[in-house]
């Protein structure tokens, strides 16, 4: 499990693009953008992205409104996670 910084998204368009690859045949990867403050080992949540593939590349719009965020990953294996917000 990671967590990243925090961030900002200002309630336009986003996304998320993720690039995935497990250890072995059997893969876990899970992303949670979640609300700054918040701890979703606490309070729960659901995943933007989840999969149990073996590879998997992918782009996903996500909506979100204006806030500070930060990205809690759960994986096992290599994987590349990045959000990008049009201005």
């Amino acid at each position: 499990m990671k967590k990243s910084p925090t961030f900002e998204l200002t309630g336009n368009d986003a996304r998320i693009k993720y690039n995935y690859k497990a250890d072995g045949n059997i893969g876990m990867f899970a992303v949670y953008i979640v609300d700054e403050g918040d701890d979703i080992m606490k309070t729960g949540g659901f995943p933007e992205v989840m999969s149990q593939a073996e590879n998997e590349e992918s782009e996903s719009t996500i909506q979100k409104s204006e806030g500070r965020y930060y990205l809690n990953v759960n994986a096992t294996g290599n994987w590349k996670v990045t959000i990008e917000e049009l201005r």
